[in-house]
């Protein structure tokens, strides 16, 4: 059967002492890995869990995580992927709305969902299988239920193979805080390995990913752990990204990968350790996620090109309903306007005004087409109908994004369709005010958004080196060189903008800061 677990399986059978994992030092053998997901699947068997059903993983990248997912897979369940850091009433929200009852949680975490798990059955992973050290002494001593394979008897998982249909459930990372649950297929994922290929060749044995986004992103997931795996490289995995470690880890561990979102690029470049490091083990650097400003591409290029690496940043677009990137910056190209031309097997098209499919360069809402499309959000006819449509019979996701491809067919993001911000009457592009702010050196990030009474408000947040009479001084040229319409209200400067679970802006939680006196942030603001 083709489905994902097909994939890595076979790779363990081909390659068994080759490194599949690395996690705070420690190694998993190809050889290793397919024992723990052959035991796995006899012990899930022994808990009654079956074809057709549905399992939620709320785990961080840890190896039990991977073992779980394969698992799962090879057995026909579809696995629901969620944050392990979700509030107790938001989880069980989520595990209802796609009618889960079976859910494996970090045995640490289980209190913090407090009684909205009850009626589910909840089990517990031991985080210290994967710990070491000190925090691997105190999280032996919590007794939890334990899970699983350890002493499990062995079946073989490619005799169990199911095909499902919905293989994966990942919820959307919308900035509203309202997500959707998408069903993706084995099909869907093993197309991106079959993608990938074309762009990465890993030399079993050598070259890895740091897995630092999340697996419960489609980033993640599909890049981060799936890809890699199927072609044999090694996953460095990092369970939770904390600044100091993360950075330890990526210089010991010397992935060849890097797939990032600029929330990571700043980590990086605002490290001596990495600035002054040899990078020369970085072979590609992949972005995407979120708007990425051009300054911190060429910033990042030149952080490498000083540390020895012949890498560079390639932008990548996509969205959760087409599983991750549809798209690539050709090497050439890393530092120019663009987020890509389209992977093999993949096409993109522009909406016209008329439901027709627009020329080059002419703007409208960005459609893709390929083998990695979502089968669609689970119980939302009405948005299906919006979103997986058919345009000269061919079909298509509507990203509801907006965008247009210039002559040599590279793609150009301009923003989500949703994302326009209504001022004294006027549509303003948050992008565009955004890129102002990002010329000014020292700006880690900017965003702009409209307040709850419809004023201008771009929220920063910089590097301490940028003292506050330099960053007015700078910030007035910016607002002398933007139309009348795009100068904000005011400027705040945050020393943490809240993120959603995707490390994208929240915007809701945003605005309510923006509205609090005393919630931990540190203000300054200026007019």
């Amino acid at each position: 059967m083709n489905t994902c677990a097909s994939k890595v399986l076979t790779m363990a059978q081909a390659y068994p002492l080759e490194i599949a994992t690395v996690l705070n030092g420690k190694t998993c053998t190809y050889g290793q890995l397919h024992q723990h997901i052959a035991k796995a699947v006899t012990a899930l068997k022994a808990m009654n869990l079956q074809s057709g059903q549905r399992v939620a993983l709320a785990l961080a990248n840890l190896n039990e995580a991977i073992v779980l997912f394969y698992a799962l897979n090879a057995m026909g369940i579809g696995v629901v992927m969620v944050h392990p850091l979700s509030s107790g009433k938001l989880l069980r929200q989520r595990l209802d709305e796609v009618e889960c009852s079976t859910v494996f949680v970090v045995d640490v975490l289980v209190s913090r969902y407090g009684t909205h798990l009850d009626g589910l059955e909840v089990i517990a992973v031991e985080a210290r299988h994967s710990a070491t050290g000190l925090q691997k002494l105190l999280l032996g001593l919590k007794k939890t239920r334990l899970p699983i394979w350890k002493e499990a008897g062995v079946a073989d998982p490619l005799n169990e193979l199911v095909d499902e249909s919905d293989a994966v459930i990942l919820f959307s990372s919308g900035t509203t805080g309202t997500q959707k649950a998408i069903s993706l297929s084995n099909t869907a994922m093993n197309a991106l390995v079959d993608q990938m290929e074309t762009c990465i060749a890993p030399e079993r044995g050598v070259d890895g990913i740091l897995a630092v986004l999340p697996f419960f992103h489609g980033f993640g997931l599909g890049i981060g752990m799936h890809t890699v795996l199927s072609l044999g490289g090694k996953c460095i995995l990092v369970p939770r990204l904390h600044k100091r470690t993360v950075i330890t880890t990526l210089l010991k561990e010397k992935p060849t990968y890097l797939a990032a979102v600029p929330y990571f690029l700043r980590i990086l470049l605002a490290s001596k350790a990495f600035r002054n490091a040899d990078l020369s083990f970085i072979k590609q650097v992949f972005v995407g996620g979120e708007s990425v400003p051009l300054p911190l591409i060429n910033a990042f290029n030149e952080a490498l090109k000083q540390g020895g690496s012949s890498a560079v940043v390639q932008v990548g677009y996509g969205t959760t309903e087409t599983l991750t990137a549809v798209t690539l910056m050709p090497k050439s190209d890393s530092g120019k306007p663009g987020v890509g031309l389209p992977l093999p097997g993949n096409t993109l098209g522009i909406l016209g005004a008329k439901g027709e499919l627009a020329p080059s360069l002419q703007p409208g809402e960005i459609l893709v087409s390929g083998p990695t499309l979502m089968n669609g959000y689970l119980n939302h006819p009405e948005l299906n109908e919006t979103t997986l449509i058919t345009v000269n019979n061919q079909r298509w996701v509507n990203t509801h994004d907006v965008g247009m491809i210039d002559e040599r067919g590279i793609l150009h993001f301009h923003h989500r369709a949703d994302d326009l911000l209504k001022v004294k009457g006027y549509l303003i592009n948050p992008h565009d005010v955004e890129d102002a702010f990002y010329q000014i050196l020292g700006i880690d990030e900017a965003k702009a958004l409209a307040d709850d009474e419809g004023r201008l408000v771009v929220v920063l947040s910089v590097q301490s080196f940028l003292k506050h009479a330099l960053l007015k001084q700078k910030t007035a040229q910016v607002l002398q060189d933007l139309d009348g319409w795009m100068k904000p209200y005011r400027c705040v400067v945050m020393s943490s903008i809240p993120k959603n679970e995707m490390r994208k802006l929240d915007r809701r939680q945003t605005l309510i800061a923006l509205t609090a006196q005393s919630n931990g942030f540190r203000w300054e603001w200026f007019p």
